[in-house]
């Protein structure tokens, strides 16, 4: 999966200092592998000098639950994490997947509308992590972050095929 994502940044849209990052929604990777993905992920950007990273961290990770207090909190965590800029540049990693159920529906409009803001999303490589077997509203996310915003959308099939597609 890391493969993919990794000939894409390399031959298609390529960060260089002026282009707005790429962003990942990524479905179906269990969530043991995730840190050790989002962590693969900024070693390589930062190996291939495909991203500037101007913050202590390389790479921040939230488990969001759905709670607005707990994104609210994350928010001010990436806030204070940009130490030299007004802005975190680096890779933002959040599992949706709770966030992403019906009662959470404030909560998930919230996030949507910080990440959306420029302080993010120009200036952070962002990965949306959702597991389909805990959340069936797949399709609906899909749909949202493809149509609607600057996401590629990653999926593993059932056949363990890596399928890369979406807006950008």
């Amino acid at each position: 999966m890391l493969k993919a994502i990794m000939t894409y940044e390399l031959k298609k849209n390529s960060f260089d200092g002026n282009a707005s990052p790429n962003h990942w929604y990524i479905e179906n990777l269990s969530s043991s592998e995730i840190e050790t993905f989002i962590q693969s992920y900024s070693d390589f950007m930062h190996r291939n000098h495909l991203r500037i990273f101007h913050s202590l961290d390389r790479f921040l990770f939230f488990d969001l639950d759905g709670s607005l207090a707990q994104l609210k909190h994350c928010f001010g965590d990436i806030d204070s994490s940009a130490v030299y800029d007004n802005y975190f540049e680096g890779v933002l990693g959040f599992d949706i997947t709770d966030l992403m159920l019906p009662q959470n529906k404030n909560a998930a409009e919230y996030f949507f509308k910080m990440i959306d803001s420029t302080k993010y999303n120009k200036h952070a490589n962002i990965l949306l992590f959702f597991d389909v077997s805990v959340n069936p509203n797949a399709k609906k996310i899909e749909e949202y972050c493809s149509e609607r915003r600057s996401f590629r959308i990653l999926k593993i099939e059932h056949n363990g095929e890596v399928m890369v597609y979406g807006k950008k």
